[in-house]
């Protein structure tokens, strides 16, 4: 991939990825893109930042979008992996988005 022009790079990633989650090669990687891709889904409905998104909203999001069902206790250190910012509220935790 380091040969191809940097336009091309983020399909063929795509592409390469898909291939990886089919043979089960990279699980933590395929939660990571669930997680970022439900993120940055609703991201998108906030005006006002920073934002904060629970948790359930990304487990809602995850199963709307793929249909995988994980709970909050599941995408948890997923979310400290990818070190986004969080906060436990008293209705659960959230990820706090800034910019």
């Amino acid at each position: 991939m380091s040969v191809l022009p940097e336009k091309m790079i983020n399909g063929s990633k795509y592409v390469l990825e898909n291939h990886f989650f089919e043979k089960g090669i990279s699980k933590a990687v395929q939660e990571e893109h669930y997680v970022n891709e439900a993120i940055h889904s609703l991201k998108q409905k906030h005006d006002i930042l920073p934002a904060n998104i629970p948790y359930k909203d990304i487990t809602d999001k995850i199963m709307e979008m793929f249909i995988k069902m994980y709970d909050s206790k599941e995408i948890s250190p997923v979310i400290k992996r990818l070190k986004y910012e969080t906060k436990r509220t008293s209705t659960g935790n959230v990820v706090i988005i800034r910019m």
